[in-house]
Parts: C-alpha cells; sequence; structure tokens
C-alpha cells in the first residue's frame, strides 16, 4: 500500500493540560478550512503515536494498554488536510505514516453510516477506531472486550485534548451502523470491529473566539 509520511512533530499543540481540560468541549459545528499537515501529524502523533523507544522491541504509544498489547488500530477518513489526498487510511505508529485502504472521499458513506449526522461530512477528517480482540483474548480472555473498549476511550481522550491543544475541534460518535463502517475502512467485523467514530477538523466555535 502507497505510504504518506507524516511530519515529526512539533510543539504547536502548547496549551497547558489543565487548560486543554477545562476548554474541553464536543466540537459538532465545522467550517470548511483544511487541517495544515503540521496540526494533523502532531495530532496522530500525540493521541496513537509511538512516544517512548528506548526498549526497541517494545515501543509504547501516547496511551495506556492493557498489557501493552495495542488491538486498537486508527484509519482515517481524510477530507480535508492540506498535503494528503482525499481517501481512507490506516496510520502506522511505528512509521508515523499513512497506509492507503482507499482513494477519495468517503466522508458522505460515512455521514449515512453515522444516522446522516451533519458533521461527518463537514469535518477535515473522521477518526474511526477498530479493535483486533485477538491480541488481547489470548491473554485476558473474556476480559479483552473490556479492555479493548477501555483502551478506544483513552485513545478518544487523547484526540479531544490534542484537538483542544490545537485549536480544532473534536467530537466523538457512537450513533453509527457497525457493518456500514466496517465495510467502507476493510475490516471484517468479527476478528476487527470498529468501536469508535470521532470527527475533527477546524471548528465553528474556533472561528468564532478568533473573532471576538
Amino acid at each position: 500500500m502507497p505510504l504518506v509520511p507524516l511530519l515529526r512533530p512539533s510543539t504547536a499543540a502548547s496549551l497547558p493540560v489543565h487548560q486543554a481540560i477545562r476548554q474541553r468541549r464536543s466540537r459538532r459545528g465545522f467550517y470548511d478550512r483544511p487541517m495544515t499537515l503540521q496540526e494533523f501529524s502532531d495530532l496522530m502523533f500525540l493521541s496513537v503515536g509511538e512516544t517512548d523507544h528506548r526498549d526497541r522491541s517494545w515501543p509504547f504509544r501516547a496511551f495506556p494498554s492493557s498489557g501493552a498489547l495495542f488491538p486498537t488500530e486508527t484509519y482515517i477518513g481524510v477530507r480535508a488536510v492540506q498535503g494528503i489526498e482525499p481517501g481512507t487510511y490506516h496510520y502506522q505508529p511505528g512509521r508515523h505514516a499513512l497506509a492507503l485502504v482507499r482513494r477519495g472521499d468517503h466522508t458522505g458513506p460515512l455521514k449515512r453510516a453515522a444516522l446522516e449526522q451533519e458533521m461527518v461530512a463537514n469535518a477535515g477528517a473522521v477518526i474511526v477506531l477498530t479493535s483486533l480482540f485477538d491480541r488481547a483474548a489470548f491473554k485476558y480472555k473474556d476480559r479483552a472486550y473490556r479492555y479493548s473498549l477501555i483502551e478506544a476511550g483513552h485513545i478518544g481522550q487523547n484526540l479531544y485534548l490534542t484537538a483542544e491543544a490545537l485549536r480544532l475541534g473534536c467530537c466523538g460518535i457512537g450513533a453509527f451502523f457497525d457493518d456500514d463502517v466496517n465495510d467502507l475502512v476493510g475490516v471484517d467485523g468479527l476478528t476487527e470491529a470498529t468501536v469508535y467514530m470521532l470527527v475533527v477538523g477546524h471548528s465553528t466555535h474556533e472561528a468564532v473566539s478568533r473573532a471576538s
């Protein structure tokens, strides 16, 4: 699959964490301003990237994972990010790069899969988190499903706070037709299935804040 390398993380997300937490809201309104490649690169690295390589055989990521097994995979429906063609991509944390899954803007089908929520079609990107349950099940058995959902929640909060620190908007979505989203990102819904969706981009709240 063709790879799209992302940029090295910057210090653009300089909002203190206590301020990001206090300001964090679900932003459902987006306007048609593309995210820069740096904004998007920072968002991905600080939310799901590999942040610690002291042990080269066991790198750690930006979120906690039971047993450091990392069953979560990240897919992105890109609509408006400078330097990245619209398409569906798979984020590869070890390379900090995107692997192309399908070309073209698929935010329309994702919107329909998300019960016609308008923010899905207007956001710069739609983040789809899936879980490979067997990655955790061999160790945690029946608890693997719980731990996979907890992990997706950790990532969701990372995305919210990083977006806030970058002056972007983010909103989590739990209402979607599982089979439709699974088909769009190319997973079977059994061994790997969608558990969470989030939208990110430049929010109308940001535009109002800058104007006021």
